[in-house]
């Protein structure tokens, strides 16, 4: 690491990272104001770009520059039933068919609360709406899947 200019941006050798370098810090990353959360309403407030938990470009052209999730608590909706489907099943509470079922429900319902937001552009729209579709279009396949393996056990 003898080689690294410890006042400048550098690649870190054999690894897919870069780090900052600046002997005295508080000098280059300084802020004028404190940076405090910016209030949306009673359940969204996000951070300024850069600072914090908050989506930052991906540098790959990935248009990922997001500052605000509008669907965040749709998200935590989802991730708590998911946790909570894989908890039952993982633990003997639930079977696999009565776990894909579940699966498939809180896929389907996910999209459906994304839907019900009124600032969303066409494209965000249309691209909601075909996930919405594909889970509905899984979901009717693994109940069809379910009740012809329920026709063949029984016979």
């Amino acid at each position: 690491m003898d080689s690294l200019n410890f006042n400048s941006v550098e690649t870190l050798p054999n690894l897919s990272a870069r780090a900052a370098f600046q002997v005295n810090s508080s000098a280059v990353f300084k802020e004028d104001v404190d940076i405090v959360p910016v209030i949306i309403d009673d359940t969204l407030s996000y951070m300024p770009w850069g600072v914090g938990d908050v989506n930052i470009p991906d540098g790959g052209g990935g248009g990922s520059t997001v500052v605000a999730d509008r669907f965040a608590a749709e998200q935590q909706w989802r991730d708590r039933e998911e946790a909570s489907a894989r908890i039952a099943y993982a633990t003997g509470k639930k079977d696999y068919l009565a776990y894909t079922a579940e699966m498939d429900r809180i896929a389907v319902e996910f999209y459906e609360k994304q839907l019900l937001h009124t600032d969303l552009s066409e494209d965000e729209r249309l691209q909601i709406t075909a996930k919405w579709r594909e889970a509905q279009m899984k979901q009717q396949q693994h109940a069809d899947a379910a009740l012809l393996s329920q026709s063949v056990d029984a016979k």
